[in-house]
């Protein structure tokens, strides 16, 4: 008996570990996103791959148009990656076999890059539920407002910023440009620093 518990508690202590391994790289440090956002500058190729890209185009003066995108790539098949790991894919990868969140938000800024739209408007943006400390990850869509909108793929419909901030905590975010932090409970995605930190150079990929 006492064999049987001990190998319960070992159990729970590794999922634990492993849990935590993965909020770390999840959340991580600026230093340690910058290689991973470095497939962002990669994303607009990849979605010329996409076989709606062409019917996404013709729909790009539609006022639902962010939402048509959204689903459109929300259809791909949603795969967790394993504890400890927090590899961001190319949206051929995502395409073919399935991907994680970040991996969603990445394809919808490639798709949107594609169509045209400058990067200055678009951040992947990653951030903890409030409630649980769960990590997770969206585009951002910068409105002509100055405000944002949120493409997530757990709903079909876009975020307004002001309710996706009552559930979510923003940690960073993330464009071919560089990676702001966010020490504030609101965020101004239209602003060039974030939480008084400024932005970090991306390296270039090879």
């Amino acid at each position: 008996m006492r064999s049987t518990h001990t190998a319960f508690f070992f159990c729970v202590i590794m999922l634990l570990l492993s849990a935590n391994v993965r909020a770390e790289t999840y959340a991580g440090t600026p230093e340690q996103v910058l290689p991973k956002a470095a497939v962002l500058q990669l994303a607009a190729k990849d979605a010329l791959e996409l076989p709606e890209l062409g019917w996404l185009r013709g729909k790009r003066d539609a006022p639902d148009f962010l939402e048509q995108l959204n689903r459109v790539v929300n259809i791909s098949r949603y795969v967790e990656e394993l504890p400890g790991q927090d590899v961001w894919q190319r949206p051929r990868s995502l395409f073919r076999y399935g991907g994680d969140c970040e991996d969603f938000a990445i394809a919808k800024y490639g798709v949107l890059r594609a169509l045209g739209m400058s990067a200055a408007h678009l951040r992947v943006l990653v951030v903890a539920q409030r409630d649980t400390g769960e990590y997770h990850a969206i585009l951002a869509v910068t409105a002509a407002n100055g405000d944002w909108i949120g493409l997530d793929n757990r709903r079909s419909e876009p975020w307004r910023s002001s309710d996706f901030l009552k559930v979510y905590r923003p940690l960073y975010a993330v464009n071919e440009d560089g990676v702001w932090l966010s020490q504030e409970p609101a965020l101004n995605l239209a602003a060039q620093q974030l939480g008084g930190t400024a932005a970090l150079t991306v390296k270039p990929s090879r």
